[in-house]
């Protein structure tokens, strides 16, 4: 798969399902599996985190087009 980050359960394109997923993988002892980890890397930094999160969120509730992310390692 290639494309855009963000996309964390793998269908359709990026939106709150997703958020839920990273959300829940965040914070549910034990985590959750992911359907894929690179795609929950929304920030592609070193590692799924807050700022994961923020990016997540920044781009679910701006205007489309405003906020990118980035392309799938």
């Amino acid at each position: 798969f290639s494309g855009t980050t963000g996309n964390v359960d793998m269908v359709g394109g990026t939106d709150l399902s997703d958020l839920s997923w990273l959300i829940s993988y965040m914070l549910v002892t034990p985590r959750p599996q992911l359907p894929c980890l690179s795609e929950a890397n929304v920030n592609t930094n070193s590692g799924i985190d807050l700022s994961d999160l923020s990016l997540l969120i920044q781009y679910l509730l701006s205007p489309v087009g405003t906020v990118t992310l980035p392309a799938c390692p």
